[in-house]
């Protein structure tokens, strides 16, 4: 009994004990933290009262701009080329002078009118015009003229969008450019200048005394590959300075080159033995260049050559040269006889 007593107070101790771990773990552990008290302190920054309406745009006034449809369209039909920009030029310097001519413009080959640069005439102001220049150039090789006969209507269909040749010439007296030669020349090539007016003008720059008309004659003969080109200049460069011939010999060296073989088989048919004598040169001169091409070409192993011209496109001379040397004279028969050989070895 003595022994059961102490164990009962141990339990009861042990009891006690477990019951007062579990108040003190329940009292600490599992009831929430206490909260936290906030400062009442506050860091932003300081901003006005009332913010409303400070960024808004009333009382402002907007430029804007609206353009009806009709501005629009006519935005984007409007004509900015450097001929029409040009033409523009020219009518603003006809209101300062009395006469609106240059110093190198022929007075026996163009009208002594002042010319109205706002209309676009045909392909001469007059017909009186138009008669004086075919007479004064008529050395010139006219390639229009059959176009313009057969075909009456689509001349006066496109009347009103040509210019006329006394307008051509007093706008690349004074406002030469790259893009206005280049468009002078698309105007011949289109048939809308004739071949008499178009050389007539190009040479008369060429000689001028401007050394700037000089580089712009220069110029147009140079990017002319028109099928008369090469009869044309052939035809003046006897007529011209020992310096001038330099300059069109260039130009008739260009003729060795694809692009303007079309023009140099045409003055292989001319009629005028001068012409034709020239044009074997140059295509002899053709000839040359490919010899020498293949030449490089065999010394690399067989690479090719950058810009290299193909034997075969100077198979085009073939009827011509055939032609020359049945019927030429004496020294072209020889020379074309030739050339057929050599044509000949370079496509086998």
């Amino acid at each position: 009994m003595d022994q059961v007593l102490p164990k009962n107070w141990i339990a009861l101790g042990m009891g006690l004990i477990l019951i007062a771990g579990l108040r003190w773990m329940n009292h600490h552990w599992f009831i929430a933290a206490p909260t936290v008290q906030v400062s009442s302190e506050s860091y932003e920054m300081l901003r006005p009262k009332s913010a409303a309406g400070s960024f808004d745009l009333s009382g402002r006034e907007i430029d804007r701009e609206y353009l009806a449809d009709e501005e629009v369209v006519a935005a984007k039909n409007k004509d900015t080329s450097t001929l029409a920009k040009a033409l523009a030029d020219h009518k603003k310097d006809a209101k300062k002078t009395a006469a609106n001519k240059p110093s190198s413009l022929d007075k026996a080959k163009f009208s002594s009118q002042v010319v109205d640069t706002t209309k676009r005439l045909g392909l001469s102001s007059t017909a009186n015009e138009s008669s004086v220049v075919q007479n004064q150039v008529g050395g010139f090789v006219n390639m229009a003229t059959a176009n313009s006969e057969t075909n009456p209507s689509n001349n006066s269909n496109n009347q009103q969008q040509k210019i006329s040749a006394a307008e051509w010439m007093s706008l690349l007296s004074t406002h030469a450019t790259a893009q206005l030669i280049a468009e002078f020349n698309s105007a011949h090539e289109q048939n809308d200048i004739s071949d008499a007016d178009f050389y007539n003008i190009a040479f008369t720059l060429f000689t001028a005394s401007s050394a700037q008309n000089q580089q712009t004659g220069t110029e147009i003969l140079t990017d002319d590959s028109s099928p008369g080109a090469f009869s044309n200049i052939a035809l003046e460069i006897s007529k011209v300075t020992t310096t001038q011939q330099a300059s069109l010999n260039t130009i008739i060296n260009t003729f060795a080159q694809p692009t303007k073989f079309v023009s140099l088989n045409f003055a292989l048919n001319s009629s005028n033995v001068s012409v034709t004598t020239l044009a074997l040169k140059t295509v002899a001169l053709a000839v040359q260049n490919v010899q020498q091409q293949l030449s490089v070409q065999n010394q690399n192993g067989n690479r090719g050559v950058a810009g290299s011209v193909q034997p075969q496109s100077l198979k085009l001379f073939d009827n011509n040269l055939s032609h020359i040397a049945t019927a030429g004279s004496s020294s072209n028969a020889q020379s074309a006889t030739t050339l057929l050989a050599e044509i000949q070895t370079l496509n086998q």
